[in-house]
């Protein structure tokens, strides 16, 4: 036996071992593949192909561009599940960062709950932005009532702070035609909003016949580009989508 090759052999296996699985990054997917959760990711309106990891630790990248998710047409990656009838739906976002977090002002990672898959279709979503831009990791709830209608505020931004990552969860419920939107953070200052004695409800939304029994909920992720061209990208690191585990509903 050749010693020497011996131990170059198993050098170069533990140097395999290392950059595969401690670099964080087990797996890769494309735009129109199926991720983690069982949700499938696509581009609406969004001309920029999105990049997908499953990290080492289970939780999911996606770096994204994309327009915005706002007035009456949306420009966003989504990676999304099908869903009939009523659901309670919550994930963590790790981490968000953008590129240029000045100039983009308001990237963003989401959970949404949307009518259909065009461009226009009627949605309901609560936000998580930045909290090095000016918009200070506020939280953001909006909805699109109408088919290629105006987005509205719903309850609209959600004090600066708000955003407490790694610690911060958002979660979307259907109950028939009403629409809830919730958070919960880890803030304890009684200047910021706060969430860590449950679910902190954002916003109450009556839903009606744009909202089919048989829609879609997942993660939208957005960049707010200002043109198709921008090289500006965000990344969100999304961990424990699911149902969301049986909790008492905090009211306001």
């Amino acid at each position: 036996m050749n010693l020497n090759r011996t131990i170059r052999h198993c050098f170069l296996n533990i140097l395999l071992w290392s950059v595969c699985f401690c670099g964080g990054t087990v797996a890769k997917a494309e735009t129109g593949g199926e991720i983690a959760w069982g949700l499938t990711v696509t581009n609406i309106n969004n001309p920029v192909k999105a990049v997908v990891k499953t990290n080492i630790d289970s939780t999911v990248t996606i770096t994204a561009g994309g327009g915005d998710t706002w007035e009456t047409s949306d420009s966003f990656t989504y990676a999304f599940q099908q869903v009939t009838g009523d659901f309670d739906v919550r994930v963590r976002i790790v981490s968000l960062s953008a590129t240029d977090p000045a100039n983009q002002d308001s990237p963003k990672g989401a959970l949404m709950a949307r009518a259909n898959l065009t461009p226009g279709s009627p949605n309901i979503q609560i936000n998580a932005l930045p909290t090095n831009s000016a918009r200070s990791g506020q939280l953001e709830g909006i909805a699109r009532l109408t088919q290629d209608g105006d987005t509205e505020d719903q309850p609209g931004t959600i004090a600066d702070n708000a955003c407490t990552y790694p610690k911060l969860w958002l979660r979307v419920q259907r109950q028939g035609d009403k629409f809830k939107t919730y958070y919960w953070n880890s803030n304890v200052h009684r200047d910021f909003p706060v969430g860590t004695n449950g679910w902190e409800l954002a916003a109450t939304v009556l839903g009606g016949p744009a909202f089919p029994r048989t829609m879609y909920v997942g993660l939208s992720t957005a960049s707010h580009n200002n043109s198709a061209s921008s090289n500006d990208r965000v990344s969100v690191t999304y961990t424990d989508y699911g149902n969301t585990p049986g909790v008492a509903e905090v009211s306001k």
